[in-house]
């Protein structure tokens, strides 16, 4: 499960600021490197953590030149994220089911399901208003730049 951060836009952009001698492309890799850090933090802090192992799981790559994923690497990241529905487990190699503190041996299990938990999704929003101070300033930036040109 990933979300992926990709400026709309971006290419024209970059070939108009090249036009008249601005070099934007640094100032909006770093900015989209800086987004995607600040939205792999936020959904670390409201992922769940009964072992730390899905939130040490949500790692963040970027190329530096406009894109960069954000991805909870976790093999059950997307029914935490997205919840799962109701569904019968029954056994895989044996028979029946038993664990510690059943009474006896059953032939399946009614699952009711699970509600989602959202820490992606709480982590971009979380990460807006951070995620837009960046992009403004890298605006201003370029907007500096080509006034200057």
């Amino acid at each position: 499960m990933y979300i992926e951060i990709n400026v709309v836009g971006l290419q024209p952009l970059m070939a108009r600021c090249e036009e008249v001698g601005a070099n934007a492309q640094p100032l909006v890799g770093a900015a989209v490197t800086k987004a995607a850090l600040f939205v792999q933090t936020d959904a670390r802090l409201t992922a769940p953590h009964r072992t730390g192992n899905l939130q040490r799981s949500i790692l963040m790559e970027s190329d530096n030149i406009g894109t960069a994923k954000v991805s909870a690497e976790a093999a059950y990241a997307g029914f935490v994220e997205l919840g799962t529905a109701a569904h019968v487990i029954l056994p895989k190699n044996k028979k029946a089911l038993m664990w510690p503190g059943a009474a006896h041996p059953v032939r399946s299990v009614n699952h009711p399901g699970t509600k989602a938990n959202p820490f992606m999704e709480r982590g971009v929003e979380n990460a807006t208003e951070e995620i837009t101070t960046v992009f403004q300033g890298v605006a201003d930036q370029i907007v500096m730049e080509l006034a200057g040109a």
